[in-house]
């Protein structure tokens, strides 16, 4: 696991780029799966997955 902290990161930039141009999409056919139940979908359905990203979960506090 790699932790990334900058948004010059080329990394960045290119998940930038797949979720902003259809074109960019299509020529890399390449998509991006977002949510737990449709990347529960994608993986029940036999896709591969080339990279995954996450953010670390923060802890709600909750008020009473």
């Amino acid at each position: 696991y790699h932790k990334i902290e900058s948004t010059s990161n080329p990394r960045i930039k290119h998940l930038v780029r797949l979720r902003k141009s259809s074109r960019y999409r299509r020529e890399r056919a390449l998509f991006i799966v977002e949510g737990i139940r449709e990347i529960e979908a994608f993986n029940a359905a036999g896709r591969n997955f080339e990279e995954i990203y996450f953010s670390p979960i923060k802890q709600l506090k909750t008020v009473t």
